[in-house]
């Protein structure tokens, strides 16, 4: 044991016993205890294990692995076979995931599913509601939950803006979990510059020699700066000691599931009241693929078909809110400034009024 095992790893070794510490991260660490029975080897080893951020429920699991690899090497050497067994157990990234991924097992309901793939260190799991099909890849980092689990779709049969929609969320959301907060920073850039800065050098010569008054403004204001700075950076650190990385993969699946895959089929439009998705997936996408008659989603989270919300936007009263909300309107797609809509419907009623004139003159 003592030429295997790092002399770190290593905290007893005696006739009666064998104590190892396992540490891959500070999500990732156990303490082990292997206690020799008076008829070993003939007689598997016994396992303790121990740990301050591993399940309970999990270690005695690992007990068990760990007597099952003991039985298979009576009347040999069985302490180093059972260590590296329990220590690839523990380094799996799934390990910091073990109450999640027993939530799941739940949660996860027929016709909903999800797989573990060791390989790609990922679970592979499969939402559905009817027709409306996702299939995710949700991939588990050595850091987890410091590292937030990255989100990828395989599989969608909602429209391609609003799956890629989906994902980002719900990337976002993962974010938000595992990293600190971030603080704004007081560097050169963000400062206001002092006077003078910015101007040309031949601006700079015409300026007068500084006073006394001016040099005790600029250091005043240098000193300022660096209070600033220093500040911002300590405010910084004792956020980071702060932070405690909240698990990720439950809340980002409770979010595609419950607010997607089971609530975004029968939502219905916040205009017409029709529901925004038909029944058969394909008749979004072959209106996607033929015209711009899709679906359109505002920044306050609502939904609207591409048609709806075009005439919503178009027609007077200019400057409208979400009609749901209130909240105002911002979109890509369409052009929203009040005083360009209100140009563009006056045209628009003066050349129909040409039109009309025209025709009443050859009628």
């Amino acid at each position: 044991m003592r030429e295997e095992l790092p002399p770190e790893r290593l905290q007893c070794c005696t006739s009666d016993l064998v104590q190892v510490q396992i540490a891959h991260t500070p999500w990732k660490q156990c303490t082990a205890k292997f206690l020799f029975p008076p008829e070993y080897p003939d007689q598997a080893v016994i396992t303790q294990l121990a740990s301050t951020v591993l399940e309970e429920e999990m270690l005695k699991k690992l007990e068990t692995a760990c007597e099952k690899e003991a039985s298979k090497h009576f009347r040999k050497a069985q302490v180093l076979h059972v260590y590296y067994t329990l220590d690839k157990h523990i380094r799996s990234n799934f390990s910091p995931a073990f109450a999640e991924i027993k939530k799941l097992k739940q949660y996860l309901q027929p016709p909903h599913s999800f797989t573990l793939a060791e390989k790609a260190k990922a679970l592979k799991v499969h939402l559905q509601n009817g027709n409306y099909v996702l299939d995710l890849k949700l991939e588990i980092g050595d850091q987890y939950p410091l590292e937030p689990v990255r989100v990828s779709c395989i599989v969608s049969t909602f429209p391609q803006n609003l799956s890629k929609l989906f994902i980002q969320h719900a990337n976002n959301l993962a974010r938000k979990l595992a990293l600190p907060p971030t603080l704004p920073s007081y560097g050169a850039g963000s400062v206001l510059a002092r006077a003078g800065a910015g101007t040309s050098t031949q601006a700079k010569k015409k300026q007068p020699e500084q006073t006394t008054l001016s040099r005790y403004q600029e250091a005043a204001f240098q000193h300022e700066k660096e209070r600033k700075v220093i500040a911002a950076q300590t405010a910084k650190e004792a956020a980071l000691k702060k932070h405690v990385p909240k698990p990720s993969i439950m809340q980002v699946l409770h979010y595609l599931k419950e607010e997607v895959v089971e609530q975004l089929p029968s939502e219905p439009c916040c205009l017409c009241k029709n529901c925004i998705l038909p029944k058969d997936p394909m008749a979004v996408q072959a209106e996607d693929s033929e015209s711009k008659d899709g679906l359109e989603h505002l920044y306050c989270g609502h939904f609207f078909h591409f048609t709806c919300l075009k005439s919503y936007i178009t027609t007077p009263p200019f400057g409208k809110g979400c009609p749901k909300c209130g909240h105002p309107i911002h979109h890509h797609n369409f052009v929203t400034n009040k005083q360009v809509l209100e140009h563009r419907w006056a045209n628009k009623q003066a050349k129909q009024r040409e039109i009309d004139d025209i025709k009443d003159m050859f009628a």
